[in-house]
């Protein structure tokens, strides 16, 4: 198989099967599983959330701590540039830590990608069901019969593959 098109199909062909096989065989099924997924995707944005607020804290305690510093520094000419240099390292330090972040959401936000992204699988098989159920086309027919003469795909199906 060389085009990326029919690779996605004869994924999205299996998906079914397998869910079909698994108690989704219907548009509303597919529904209440795609709700589920959303769940769980809005639980891990609020986790977000946290990240960026206790970034923000920390930056507002170094801040605290260096405007009680500079109210203590005797002479004017330093109290400036110690305000200076701390606002300088705070919006650095809320730079590196916004970084920090990112760097640890690409890894650790894997999974809420791919379930966005089997959440938006889910969402084109219950379209495919309305589609067959309103008129004549199948637009897995191909990929039916592909799997049909292949025993590795009728495994991942059945649930026996290990990946």
């Amino acid at each position: 198989m060389r085009d990326f098109k029919k690779l996605h199909m004869l994924k999205l062909c299996l998906l079914r099967n397998y869910l079909a096989r698994n108690g989704f065989a219907s548009p509303e099924e597919l529904g209440i599983l795609q709700k589920v997924m959303e769940e769980d995707d809005a639980f891990l944005t609020k986790n977000f959330t946290i990240k960026n607020l206790a970034a923000l804290l920390v930056v507002l305690i170094f801040a605290a701590l260096g405007a009680v510093f500079i109210l203590e520094a005797s002479p004017e000419g330093h109290r400036i540039f110690l305000a200076g240099m701390l606002a300088l390292f705070v919006i650095f330090l809320a730079a590196a830590l916004r970084i920090i972040g990112y760097v640890i959401s690409h890894f650790s936000d894997a999974k809420k990608r791919s379930t966005r992204a089997l959440a938006r699988d889910i969402q084109e098989l219950s379209a495919s069901y309305i589609m067959e159920q309103n008129t004549e086309y199948q637009p897995y027919r191909e990929m039916e019969l592909m799997i049909a003469n292949n025993d590795i795909l009728k495994e991942i199906i059945d649930g026996k593959a290990i990946f």
